[in-house]
């Protein structure tokens, strides 16, 4: 269901309970500079209060994602088993994905997040995502978990197709003298709506505060487990393909940890933290051959990430916000499949802030970063944003930006997997990593406007892209066998339009629609499987302490060759037809406060039982209703 959010786009008021801080540099998912929730850029998109509601009774932080504009999942939606998101055309390996501003390292995707604790999602797009980081190439999403612990004990209970049952809790803050914390969790499981998506998982979380006269420290901790199918986990063939991954099954369990200081000296705040982050994934049968034929393999990597980072902070005048100056760096690790223990480290200093140059006219917002990449060397990413405000409603912005993203692990070392003939030839002979991989560079350009007044909100942009060295899967001529490759040259031209219109009390409708062209400049055609239009409408009914929410999403996705319309682990066992696009829901949700304390509600996808595909390859069968209150104590 598409979130309605009042407060969206350029002139959000912020609570000053939340701030987004990018404490920690990350190899695979950015360095990171503060990016405070008080500045919110041109193309930031947020989630939270009641907009939460859906994500934490339904346990599904890519679902609701999954509604924004220039957005798309990758992964299953019904089964709510994995998900990673491409934002305007890039690859999912080009958004950054944060934590309280902390990057997670690559063994973790929007599955394995924990999502009891969220209280704010921002999503950037565009150039000033690379504030968060080089990798945002597309954009960046910055999950931010409670700190506050004044709230009460709370319990839900979900229910719905598919034998999806969710129980999840959480409770008030624990207090002796300075320290408070409180914990949270919930448990997950689902059959899944065709074969391989069904899904097991559980999830607890831990925050904890402990309050000094000239400081605040915090700590936070998280485990998650889950246990179920993966059909588009790791298969560069089924990806190749657009196909579906018939045999994959996951075993995995993430933590993280950081522990953050802020501490105020005269005018500046110094933040110093260091965090650790760890997921262990045991993949049985993937990357291709048949468990019916009685061939299976298993995989098991450990991906560990920890590092720290120094920043200072503080107001001038004319500042449009905070500026900062910081110091960070981070280690990436990997053990298991693939062999060897690969490392990698990578340390930056960065700064940011905006100034009006004209009070009132004219403002300028940017970030510059050095960094220095283990056997990589040095790299310098700017990126600004010029902002002309043009009447105290609205404004009109320019941005620009450089990005840079290594290559991850899986990329590079991805294990030697030979179908052995069991499937035809168009499906390639197996599948490879690419230890030659180089970096992706890319230069992101942007420019739009932004009105906000009593009742309206709209916004509408133009970007361009281009990058170097873009990764992509594709079939090696030599071998036959599936691989990832640079690309010389991919860009993206696109535009977006947003509308949210505050039409009555009661009544609320909004629109977005998002257009792009991704293509190899090179060979001049489509980068298949990428998302080339989507269409968002709905409108939200308030009455009393009742709402309900209609909306209808159309995708149009550039198309892929499908060699034939079986299943590509295990052919002939299931033929589904290969997805129309573009492909259509129409979904409700209707939720409803019973007493001060009660909370029921209700929601239906797809209601109009249309066979939509929730990823290449595979059609969505049927209706997904799902239902579930929560009570506070």
């Amino acid at each position: 269901m598409l979130l309605f959010n009042a407060n969206l786009r350029g002139q959000s008021p912020v609570s000053p309970d939340f701030e987004s801080v990018s404490p920690a540099a990350g190899l695979y998912q950015g360095l990171s500079v503060t990016v405070r929730a008080g500045r919110i850029t041109p193309d930031e998109d947020v989630l939270e209060d009641a907009d939460l509601d859906e994500v934490h009774d339904e346990g599904s932080l890519a679902d609701a994602l999954d509604q924004e504009g220039g957005l798309e999942v990758a992964g299953l939606s019904g089964a709510k088993s994995y998900g990673n998101i491409s934002i305007r055309g890039a690859s999912t390996a080009d958004t950054l994905v944060l934590v309280n501003g902390q990057p997670v390292n690559q063994g973790f995707d929007l599955g394995s997040i924990p999502t009891q604790d969220i209280v704010r999602v921002e999503t950037i797009r565009g150039p000033a995502a690379l504030a968060y980081g080089p990798e945002a190439i597309g954009g960046a999403i910055n999950i931010i978990t409670r700190k506050d612990q004044v709230r009460p004990w709370e319990v839900g209970l979900a229910a719905g197709s598919f034998s999806e049952g969710k129980f999840d809790f959480s409770t008030q803050a624990f207090r002796f003298g300075n320290w408070s914390g409180s914990l949270s969790g919930n448990w997950f499981q689902t059959q899944g709506y065709t074969i391989n998506t069904d899904q097991r998982s559980a999830e607890l979380d831990h925050a904890a505060t402990f309050t000094l006269p000239n400081d605040v420290l915090r700590l936070s901790a998280g485990y998650s487990r889950r246990f179920g199918g993966a059909p588009y986990a790791q298969s560069l063939g089924a990806a190749g393909n657009g196909q579906f991954d018939a045999d994959d099954r996951v075993d995995q369990w993430n933590v993280t940890t950081s522990v953050s200081d802020e501490h105020r000296a005269g005018a500046w705040v110094l933040k110093p933290s260091v965090f650790y982050d760890y997921a262990s994934i045991l993949r049985l049968n993937p990357l291709g051959l048949d468990a019916a034929s009685g061939v299976s393999l298993a995989n098991l990597n450990q991906y560990f990430g920890y590092g720290g980072a120094v920043e200072a902070s503080t107001d001038f005048r004319r500042a449009t916000g905070p500026v900062t100056l910081g110091l960070d760096s981070r280690e990436d690790e990997i053990d298991g499949a693939y062999d060897a223990w690969h490392t990698r480290n990578v340390s930056s200093a960065y700064a940011s802030g905006g100034w009006f140059i004209l009070p009132g006219l004219l403002s300028i917002d940017g970030s510059l970063r050095l960094g220095e990449y283990q056997y990589l060397g040095p790299v310098f990413t700017p990126s600004g944003t010029l902002k002309v405000h043009w009447n105290p409603y609205g404004f009109v912005y320019a941005s620009s930006g450089d990005g840079f993203r290594a290559p991850l692990f899986d990329e590079l070392y991805h294990p030697t997997i030979d179908y052995g003939g069991l499937f035809p030839a168009a499906y390639g002979n197996g599948e490879k990593g690419n230890p030659g991989l180089e970096p992706e560079r890319s230069h992101t350009n942007e420019v739009g406007s932004d009105w906000k007044d009593e009742t309206v909100t709209a916004r509408v942009a133009g970007f361009a892209n281009w990058t170097t060295n873009f990764i992509s899967n594709q079939i090696d001529p030599n071998d036959g066998f599936w691989t990832t490759v640079n690309l010389p040259h991919v860009r993206v031209l696109g535009g977006e339009a947003d509308v949210r219109w505050q039409a009555l009390p009661w009544l609320q409708p909004y629109s977005t629609y998002t257009y792009q062209d991704v293509r190899d400049t090179g060979s001049g055609s489509l980068i298949p499987g990428q998302m080339r239009q989507k269409l968002l409408g709905g409108f939200r009914v308030l009455v009393r302490s009742t709402s309900i929410d209609l909306n209808g999403k159309l995708v149009d996705q550039n198309p892929i060759s499908l060699p034939s319309n079986n299943l590509i682990n295990d052919p002939g066992s299931m033929s589904p037809n290969a997805p129309d696009i573009p492909y259509w829901t129409l979904n409700v949700r209707a939720e409803s406060v019973l007493t001060g304390n009660l909370r029921v509600h209700v929601g239906i996808e797809n209601m109009l039982d249309a066979h939509y595909a929730v990823l290449p390859g595979i059609p969505m069968q049927g209706i997904c209703f799902e239902a579930g209150i929560t009570k506070d104590f």
